[in-house]
């Protein structure tokens, strides 16, 4: 699983592809724990306790960019990141929406001048957040605009309701 996951850092990821890492990853748990495929994803991924692998993606991503803004001026890939930035395409336009998403600080110099312990315990937290968001998003039918709990997850959404509680 993490040489599946050498150089995320890089990607450039739609929903799709994220959806098919996911698969993928999950795939591999059942197989080397043992579990029949009709077990709910939500149930492996809380009770292993690992991240969603397309949000491991995203946790490397946002760790790379602090190191490539702290590279010198005039360096290829930082001069490379601002023209993305500047056009808003590729990485960077995926890594501004990450920023987002993840309600992290989206201002480049920001990021920089922060030290990469302080950053990168910033990213964690924003992480873990995403990951939980999604097991619950993972354990409930959503139908009508309400929320109900699937049947063979209902025990993961208790369970996480009472960990954010």
């Amino acid at each position: 699983i993490t040489a599946f996951l050498y150089n995320a850092e890089t990607w450039t990821l739609n929903k799709t592809e994220k959806k098919m890492i996911d698969q993928a990853e999950i795939k591999a748990w059942k197989r080397m724990i043992g579990l029949p495929p009709t077990t709910p994803t939500a149930g492996i991924i809380f009770t292993v306790g690992c991240l969603f692998a397309s949000i491991r993606v995203e946790e490397k991503q946002l760790i790379y960019l602090h190191k490539i803004l702290t590279k010198p001026e005039g360096h290829w890939t930082k001069t490379t990141l601002y023209a993305l930035k500047k056009h808003k395409i590729g990485w960077a336009k995926q890594i501004m929406e990450l920023l987002g998403e993840s309600k992290l600080e989206e201002n480049w110099d920001v990021i920089k001048e922060k030290s990469p312990m302080d950053w990168k315990k910033e990213v964690k937290r924003a992480i873990e957040r995403r990951n939980v968001e999604r097991l619950k998003h993972e354990s409930e039918n959503v139908r009508r605009g309400e929320a109900t709990a699937k049947t063979k997850t209902k025990f993961v959404l208790e369970k996480i309701k009472a960990l954010v509680a």
